[in-house]
């Protein structure tokens, strides 16, 4: 029976759960799959269909970048799988060329070994690189009371951070934030529907945010997920931006953040980043850096972007790892 590349409709739920029982230890639910794959916004995902069985899948988010100053829209890859009886048949190629037929850069941070051997011959550039950093805080009452005492790095003069509860509250001041010059010549753009989404699909998490400001004015911002009811209780830092990346905001930025973390409770703080400035900060904050994970772009035209990046765990799906196990219960539309 042939093979055939078609773009996932609501059609192929059933045929995506039965692939992604087979694949990942993840929510069996057609519920999580319809949320995952068909209410993602800015999202499309390709199937490789031998009948009605999915036999290989590739999902790939649309997002805003600001490339050396200028807006562009890219493509950023997630999940690429193919079953494996069919790994030698080539349908992940066939899958990951279809995509790069679209007229906009396309933009992977790490993946499997098997992806990463890939994207080369592929003709994929490696552009650089982002580091995995933890930090552990301890646990129970001891965590909470290190974050009530805690006085850390000195805010700038007329400094304050501020908890606003939404990305939607700060849409306009954020605009105007990453439309500042800044020495990253690659840096994605928050989209406060897609943060909508994935704070829909929180199981046992939540999202919060911190703004930082200077005498009432925004100049950067941290967004993180709380796992609260794990028993990892680990937070995860998705975003922490500031323009002009100054030596003085990042310190104090990340030790507010990990303070919010703390407070809630959480035993463990992990980041991800490629900006110089900010691995710096992290170290300063007694992180320490586990991993170093290759960023590879696929340039529409030849173009390449700019170095230095900054691409944290904002990216892709991301925010969402990892994802609940098979056996967590998932309800959508929690607060």
């Amino acid at each position: 029976m042939g093979i055939r590349i078609v773009t996932l409709g609501p059609e192929h739920l059933p045929a995506v759960v039965a692939f992604s029982e087979k694949t990942w230890d993840r929510p069996r639910r057609p519920e999580f799959c319809r949320w995952r794959y068909l209410d993602a916004p800015f999202h499309r995902t390709l199937l490789a269909m031998r009948g009605s069985e999915c036999v290989a899948l590739l999902s790939a988010f649309t997002a805003p970048y600001r490339m050396a100053g200028a807006s562009s829209t890219c493509l950023e890859t997630a999940d690429w799988f193919c079953l494996p009886e069919l790994r030698t048949s080539g349908l992940g190629i066939r899958l990951m060329r279809a995509v790069m037929e679209e007229p906009h850069p396309i933009v992977a941070v790490g993946g499997s070994t098997d992806t990463l051997r890939l994207l080369p011959r592929l003709g994929w550039k490696r552009v650089g690189d982002a580091s995995r950093f933890v930090r552990w805080l301890g646990s129970g009452r001891v965590v909470r009371w290190l974050a009530r005492i805690w006085r850390g790095t000195t805010a700038p003069p007329g400094g304050s951070a501020e908890a606003p509860g939404r990305v939607a509250e700060l849409d306009g001041e954020l605009n105007a934030l990453y439309a500042e010059k800044t020495e990253c010549g690659m840096v994605p753009l928050p989209l406060a529907e897609r943060m909508r989404w994935i704070g829909d699909g929180m199981v046992g998490r939540r999202l919060a945010v911190l703004s930082f400001r200077i005498d009432g004015r925004l100049r950067g911002w941290s967004l993180v997920r709380l796992d609260i009811t794990c028993p990892a209780r680990e937070a995860l830092i998705i975003e922490l931006f500031a323009p002009s990346g100054e030596a003085s905001l990042y310190p104090w930025m990340v030790a507010e953040t990990w303070r919010l973390a703390a407070s809630a409770g959480c035993r463990k703080v992990v980041a991800r980043t490629s900006c110089p400035n900010l691995r710096a900060a992290l170290r300063g904050s007694l992180f320490q850096e586990r991993l170093v994970i290759p960023v590879h772009v696929w340039p529409a035209r030849n173009s390449v972007p700019p170095g230095p990046l900054h691409l944290g765990s904002h990216t892709a799906d991301s925010p969402l790892r990892p994802y609940p196990g098979a056996s967590a219960s998932w309800d959508r539309g929690r607060p």
